[in-house]
């Protein structure tokens, strides 16, 4: 790698894990904070992307809030707003990522998967459908 960066920051969003021909692609965008004191931290944003098996493998645990652990290649991208103000974007192609923390509601031991919210309970079983169980 020519322009290293390692940081640590948290997810701004969901990951989304894309497709292109062959090769799955992970992108995310991580805030980090830098600065002494919170009146005087700014935040530095950065897009990045990580390709191919662990893309994959990581999908799942890459929620909003997560504290992570990026080391990649960095790289400015130019870009037009539609205003037509130029801009520059930070992108970071993500060599090596870590899980650093929770999200503050969650064990920080090991990162929870995205699931669907689990079903609402039933009710328990009828006095007829006692009779049948098994127990």
């Amino acid at each position: 790698m020519s322009n290293s960066i390692s940081f640590v920051g948290r997810l701004a969003a969901d990951a989304e894990l894309k497709h292109v021909g062959d090769n799955s692609v992970l992108e995310f965008r991580v805030a980090n904070n830098v600065g002494y004191s919170r009146d005087k931290q700014v935040t530095n944003w950065f897009r990045c992307n990580l390709w191919g098996r662990q893309a994959e493998r990581l999908e799942q645990y890459m929620t909003k809030g997560k504290q992570v652990y990026i080391s990649g290649e960095l790289t400015l991208r130019p870009y037009t707003t539609k205003d037509g103000v130029e801009k520059m974007s930070v992108d970071i192609r993500v060599g090596n990522l870590d899980f650093v923390g929770g999200s503050g509601s969650e064990s920080q031991d090991q990162p929870a998967p995205r699931t669907a919210p689990a079903p609402a309970p039933q009710a328990g079983p009828s006095v007829e459908e006692e009779d049948s169980l098994p127990f």
